[in-house]
């Protein structure tokens, strides 16, 4: 009972997100739409000065088509026609501007760390969906594993804000592959 409670709540915002006049609104999608042009793709033009607007769109659908997934920043500026320093740099705009944010792995030494592929999430899932995905119930959702796993991720970002630069991801797989044939 309690599940299908939260499943009914949570349902809303993992197709629409969580800015209310979208999730309350009849047309999610303008809502969203005008907030996306307006916001993401002009402010950013303006205010970083994007060059190639083209390709920050580009970047900005990969990035949606991505969730909790690595990034790999040189596929994703071989597909936008960009150089790999482009594509890094449009990323950066993006979670500077509080779209996404990159987590990376938990690993042994700053180094790799630093050098290791980070997982993308983003920061609303409206916006992400307005972008890529769509807006269909949570139950036909090819997605829905992804989209449930950046809801945790927002959730605990909302929850542990002054430690969100600590948040870090564990692969398992390696490790439990490693531990089966010891």
């Amino acid at each position: 009972m309690r599940n299908q409670y939260l499943e009914k709540e949570i349902a809303p915002m993992l197709c629409c997100g969580g800015y209310p006049t979208v999730v309350l609104s009849d047309k999610p999608e303008l809502k969203l739409s005008g907030l996306v042009e307006a916001f993401i793709i002009q402010d950013a033009s303006d205010r970083f000065q994007v060059r190639l607007p083209g390709a920050f769109r580009k970047i900005l659908e990969l990035a949606s088509s991505q969730i909790g997934n690595l990034c790999n920043y040189s596929g994703w500026a071989s597909r936008a026609g960009i150089s790999n320093d482009t594509a890094s740099e449009y990323v950066q705009i993006l979670q500077g501007s509080h779209i996404i944010r990159l987590v990376r792995p938990f690993v042994d030494g700053k180094r790799v760390e630093l050098t290791s592929m980070p997982k993308v999430f983003f920061i609303d899932h409206g916006i992400r969906n307005l972008i890529f995905g769509g807006f269909q119930s949570i139950a036909k959702r090819p997605d829905q594993g992804a989209l449930r796993e950046n809801f945790a991720f927002i959730e605990i970002v909302k929850n542990i804000y002054p430690m969100l630069d600590r948040i870090r991801f564990l692969e398992l797989g390696g490790l439990i592959k490693d531990w089966v044939q010891k």
